[in-house]
């Protein structure tokens, strides 16, 4: 018992929790509050008593490949998979419902068929003009809504995004004591021109919400020399983001921007950033704007800078649940609190972040199929991850 609960102590640590690895990426997707509800609903315990068994194993495995410590950020990329079970794969039709995920899923042609139906008949009228252009008028004001409604509630944390994205791994190491950290950071602030100009590691988050990113981020990496930025289009997430208890002004400055605007205001010089992340946020922009947000992505990083990208993939689970009267234009919906999101494909990302002048180094369609196992339901996941670098 004495082990156990040591084990289950050091995952809790290191966040190393599988079902929040699956449920958050779950729920950052669906898109309304209800639909989120349900699922959580859906978690028996039965479940949560099988997913600590094995994250019993697999932490046991990890220690034994790290001679018993290990960090998550730290983790070697071989041992990153193992946390992430991504060679979980389904070779048995009949035991679909024996795991609550499963990898790399190959779609045959009746269920690529059934998706492009789906898609035909939920787009077959568009969204009148009048209700489109309201809708992109108050773009603003419905994530502000959002946000007033749902404050920090309805998101998990993603804890996931330093498994998938290891580059957010700081080149300067991620942890020191907490008095080193407390007077590098002081020393660092020292004389500067702009918040974290003495940082070597400087990270933006765009579309950052609530913080669900950056406050799992700055926990994990306390060194001074990491800096991180946060901006979203509704001030009433920022609000709440300077509000949090673990906010810290000496670590991270969030601010309002449209990054889709000419000429965004910044709190750092363009060519200063390392790392921007864009996580679900481009796909809740109009289509005939991303032009200019990746313009804008690769002002503000320095030559050799990184965008970090995840979103949703054409016939993803969430495109095929919007009902009629719901499409704005071809693969760009609305949701029901009144925001917006679009469904990519792999060459359209491609394409997009090429012609402002990225060079991508790996793109890949993320296909899962997740189950609801007390529910007996299948839901076929596909996301866009991909990693692009500002030449030097």
């Amino acid at each position: 018992m004495i082990l156990i609960t040591s084990i289950m102590t050091s995952l809790n640590q290191f966040d190393l929790n599988m079902d929040n690895l699956i449920l958050e990426s779950t729920e950052d997707n669906l898109d309304d509050s209800v639909a989120a509800s349900e699922h959580e609903k859906s978690v028996s315990l039965k479940k949560e008593l099988d997913e600590q068994d094995r994250l019993r194993r697999t932490w046991e495995e990890i220690k034994n490949k790290n001679e018993g410590t290990a960090s998550l950020m730290s983790l070697p990329d071989e041992v990153k998979f193992v946390v992430k079970v991504r060679n979980r794969h389904l070779k048995d039709a009949n035991a679909v419902y024996d795991c609550n995920a499963w990898d790399d899923v190959e779609w045959d042609s009746e269920l690529e068929e059934q998706a492009r139906n789906a898609v035909e008949k939920n787009s077959a009228y568009l969204m009148e003009v009048d209700k489109r252009y309201n809708l992109e008028r108050n773009a603003d004001s419905n994530w502000d809504k959002f946000y007033s409604i749902h404050q920090n509630k309805f998101f998990r944390d993603r804890n996931w995004l330093f498994i998938e994205f290891p580059e957010l791994k700081s080149p300067f190491g991620s942890s020191v004591s907490e008095e080193e950290s407390m007077t590098g950071i002081t020393e660092k602030r020292k004389s500067e021109s702009y918040p974290g100009e003495n940082s070597g590691f400087k990270v933006l988050e765009i579309g950052c919400g609530v913080g669900n990113t950056v406050f799992p981020f700055l926990a994990a990496n306390n060194h001074p020399e990491t800096y991180v930025y946060c901006c979203d289009f509704s001030s009433t997430a920022v609000d709440i983001i300077k509000g949090h208890e673990k906010f810290q002004p000496t670590r991270c400055t969030p601010f309002v921007l449209d990054i889709t605007s000419e000429n965004p205001i910044t709190p750092f010089p363009k060519g200063s950033l390392d790392v921007i992340t864009a996580i679900f946020v481009i796909s809740a922009i109009s289509p005939d704007k991303y032009n200019q947000v990746i313009r804008n992505l690769l002002e503000f990083l320095k030559p050799g800078g990184i965008i970090l990208f995840r979103d949703y993939g054409r016939y993803d689970m969430a495109q095929l649940r919007f009902k009629d009267g719901r499409c704005i234009s071809e693969n760009f919906y609305m949701r029901g609190d009144g925001t917006r999101v679009y469904f990519f494909l792999e060459d359209e990302v491609e394409k997009l972040f090429l012609k402002q002048g990225f060079t991508k180094e790996r793109i890949i369609v993320d296909k899962r199929l997740q189950v609801n196992r007390s529910r007996q339901l299948k839901m076929y996941r596909v996301w866009i991850q991909a990693k692009f670098v500002k030449p030097s």
